[in-house]
């Protein structure tokens, strides 16, 4: 029997691909294996916006989490400790992206309907997301970084999430390779080398 972590992860795959409007809540039933009566799909949500607020609102609780881990432990000063530190927040951001692959697409294909809250944490979020970043790459340059960090933490963001979101195929370019190449053009430009 479909639970509501089946429902959310179902809906979001069907949104993602179809749009919020192109999906109907019999879509969702067919794709739980429940009707689409009181005893099915709506013994757990009230709506098909529900639905949706539910998706975000997981989506945002686990982006916490993610956060933390970018909490690196930074006590070695060495250059090869500094370029590992460098790659782990490519690795994780990708890592990240990855797992909520099919919320990020919805996301961006359906930003207008997310919630004033939904508004809120996303913004938030960025907000975080480049402080890590910025963390980062102070601790990388040993001091206080000479470019625009939002700016360059929006790039390597957008390149994350557009790799995992439109290369189906990786077009001939590994993961590794990706990770490494990101690293090293992140690396260069902290520590100017």
């Amino acid at each position: 029997m479909a639970n509501k972590h089946d429902i959310i992860r179902e809906a979001t795959l069907l949104f993602a691909e179809k749009g919020f409007q192109g999906t109907s809540i019999v879509d969702i039933s067919k794709a739980v294996n429940l009707s689409a009566s009181a005893g099915g799909i709506y013994r757990h949500f009230k709506s098909k916006r529900d639905i949706f607020d539910a998706i975000f609102d997981i989506y945002f609780e686990t982006f916490d989490s993610f956060l933390s881990h970018v909490n690196f432990n930074v006590s070695e000063n060495s250059g090869d400790q500094k370029r590992a530190l460098a790659r782990g927040l490519i690795t994780l951001s990708l890592q990240q992206a990855k797992t909520n692959k099919y919320t990020i697409k919805l996301y961006f294909r359906e930003r207008e309907r997310l919630s004033d809250i939904h508004v809120a944490q996303a913004k938030k979020l960025r907000e975080d997301s480049i402080n890590a970043f910025r963390f980062v790459c102070q601790y990388v340059s040993g001091g206080e970084v000479d470019f625009d960090c939002e700016a360059v933490a929006a790039l390597f963001i957008d390149s994350i999430n557009f790799r995992v979101c439109e290369f189906a195929p990786d077009f001939g370019i590994s993961e590794e390779r990706f990770v490494t190449s990101t690293t090293d053009l992140l690396y260069a430009l902290v520590v100017g080398k």
